[in-house]
């Protein structure tokens, strides 16, 4: 396992960055006023995130860390993350609030651009307390021959979430995607992500995971879009827990002859068998529930 690498952390509104080598590391603010690509991402100068451009391959694990710790909280961030030309890359970007941050907010909104040749395995987890508001807004920009393996992972959800990323995948481009969540009481999650194929011979396999708990509501609108020829598979799965209320609304759309999409779906409840077997050894029906969650999710 790669070496982790701490290069951005935030722990409610203070930033802290750390240098590395062969990465450039400056604040959405600094990177705004000096590079006007950002501009037309971004209609005016950001409040707070920062600016990653790795320009050479490492062998560690770039990691960041963004923090609510206090009550009554908002973060507003612009979070941009270039790898260049040729080079490959791993990263960790961890999300969560403590106990304490009641009623704080956490919005944040990015770039990931997979420059041409590159690849970045990125694996992004989320941990909120339940009464946070969060939402998210990413794109994913994959140039010819780029790579992409993401895995968006929710650990614990906040009170409103909304998960939005959208996928660009030119010629020759492929990308393995990732998303999964555990659902807490009465929590609300709308999930969007799209992903479109406008080069020849680009590739996609999109995978949703989803756990409704008790009084606990999401929708997940996944679409995948194909402009030449190229491959595309989406795969929706789902638990329900109790009265929880669980809708996946899937989109394939061809508009190329050339292009093979498929979509398969699934949601159901925990089978009766599975808790008695695992009771029988020993566990708890709660605890045979969550063993069980967690294997779904991580499988």
């Amino acid at each position: 396992m790669r070496e982790a690498k701490k290069v951005y952390e935030q722990m409610d509104n203070k930033c802290f960055y750390f240098p590395e080598k062969g990465v450039e590391i400056l604040s959405s603010k600094e990177a705004y006023k000096k590079y006007g690509f950002l501009k037309k991402f971004l209609p005016s100068e950001p409040k707070e995130g920062y600016f990653i451009y790795v320009k050479e391959s490492l062998d560690k694990t770039l990691a960041t860390c963004i923090l609510l710790l206090s009550p009554f909280r908002k973060q507003n961030l612009s979070n941009f993350f270039v790898i260049g030309k040729g080079i490959k890359a791993k990263a960790i970007g961890t999300c969560l609030a403590k106990k304490e941050a009641k009623e704080s907010e956490h919005k944040a909104r990015g770039i990931i651009w997979i420059r041409e040749g590159a690849s970045l395995d990125y694996t992004h987890f989320h941990s909120w307390n339940y009464q946070n508001l969060i939402s998210t807004d990413y794109l994913f920009i994959l140039e010819r021959g780029a790579s992409l393996k993401y895995h968006y992972k929710v650990m614990r959800t906040g009170k409103r979430m909304k998960i939005k990323n959208v996928f660009i995948l030119k010629a020759n481009a492929e990308a393995e995607i990732k998303l999964a969540g555990n659902s807490a009481q009465n929590s609300k999650i709308k999930v969007e992500d799209a992903s479109f194929l406008k080069g020849k011979n680009s590739n996609v396999m999109v995978g949703i995971k989803f756990v409704a708990t008790d009084t606990s509501s999401i929708t997940a609108n996944s679409k995948i879009v194909a402009y030449a020829k190229a491959k595309g598979h989406l795969n929706c799965e789902g638990i329900l827990l109790g009265k929880g209320k669980l809708d996946f609304i899937p989109e394939i759309i061809c508009k190329s002859k050339d292009a093979e999409l498929t979509h398969e779906a699934a949601i159901g409840r925990i089978a009766g068998e599975k808790i008695e077997y695992l009771r029988t050894r020993g566990l708890t029906e709660e605890e045979a529930v969550k063993l069980i969650i967690k294997g779904f999710l991580e499988g």
